[in-house]
């Protein structure tokens, strides 16, 4: 499905995901679909950009989540640095803390 998803599609799930997306993230399954939206976003900035709002505030709690690690780690595989800018921001401010924590190394 990802491979022949439109753009719109794509913002419409975005925008439907919202309210769960860091429940979503940190489930089994849900890491893996929201990975493979990521990889839908590569090289769209307005794509990267709407991912880059969602997550934002999300960061330390996904980096020390078991699965929502695994969505931190694919963004940062997969758009290029500037655009992971917000997870660098979070990752300096909450250094320690993220160092601490089991799976935040």
């Amino acid at each position: 499905i990802t491979e022949v998803v439109r753009k719109d599609q794509i913002i419409s799930i975005i925008e439907q995901i919202k309210p769960d997306v860091v429940e979503i993230c940190k489930n089994q399954h849900g890491t893996r679909a929201i990975q493979k939206i990521i990889e839908c976003a590569q090289g769209d900035p307005e794509l990267i950009e709407m991912i880059a709002d969602l997550l934002k505030v999300h960061v330390q709690s996904l980096v020390e989540d078991i699965n929502g690690n695994h969505v931190i780690q694919k963004i940062l595989f997969t758009f290029k640095a500037p655009d992971n800018e917000f997870i660098f921001d979070t990752m300096i401010n909450k250094c320690e803390e993220i160092a601490c924590h089991k799976h935040g190394c």
